[in-house]
């Protein structure tokens, strides 16, 4: 293994590497938008839920 193969395979590892540190940073840049859609799920659930119970009494 010459040294070019070395530099080529350390190159790719480099990219693969910032790749994933990009995915990870956006991930937590989308986690809060992630926790507040699913919180207004939930809420929205739980209205109709609660709207529906009151509805059958």
């Amino acid at each position: 293994m010459g040294t070019q193969e070395m530099l080529d395979n350390l190159s790719i590892v480099i990219t693969w590497f910032i790749s994933l540190a990009t995915d990870v940073m956006m991930l937590f840049l989308e986690m809060p938008l992630v926790i507040f859609t699913a919180a207004s799920v939930v809420a929205v659930a739980f209205g109709l839920v609660r709207k529906f119970f009151r509805a059958k009494k």
